[in-house]
């Protein structure tokens, strides 16, 4: 009975998949929403492109190749308003030292304020400087991987070993 429900469910999604996507002509954004309450983004300029399968949507574009558990999935519709927590990425200044396990900002001023973030944009630390000088931010507290850190709207990248 499960397996001709999913079924079904795969048909019907299948089916109505082309006119969702019509609609989707105003937006910039394929959005996710997971039952756990969780959502990405993708952008619609790396053409995403969702395929089915019985207990799968697969999400595959530019640089793009993601697959959900269908059972985890809550919805997904179409934005021109997404926004993750990650704001205004700019590469245009020196990055601050990096040894691996700490990030060295050599003058900061007073009332600076150091956000990490993972790549989905949760925030993981939130700090304000009080004193004008050098800050040193251990990643001690971090699990392996990538991270953003933004510093006075600065966003620089970095991966944790």
């Amino acid at each position: 009975m499960k397996k001709l429900i999913r079924q079904f469910v795969t048909i019907l999604l299948a089916a109505i998949l082309p006119a969702i996507e019509s609609l989707a002509a105003d937006f910039n954004t394929l959005v996710i929403f997971t039952k756990d309450g969780t959502s990405a983004g993708y952008a619609l300029e790396k053409q995403p492109v969702l395929t089915f399968s019985e207990y799968e949507m697969i999400i595959t574009g530019k640089g793009i190749e993601v697959t959900y558990s269908l059972s985890d999935l809550a919805r997904y519709s179409y934005s021109s308003e997404y926004e993750s927590g990650i704001k205004d990425i700019r590469t245009d200044k020196v990055l601050p030292n990096f040894d691996g396990e700490s990030l060295l900002f050599p003058s900061l001023k007073a009332n600076s304020i150091v956000s990490v973030y993972t790549l989905n944009g949760t925030q993981v630390f939130n700090k304000t400087i009080l004193t004008d000088g050098e800050y040193s931010f251990p990643l001690s507290a971090l699990n392996a991987g990538a991270y953003l850190v933004n510093v006075n709207g600065l966003t620089y990248k970095i991966v944790k070993k």
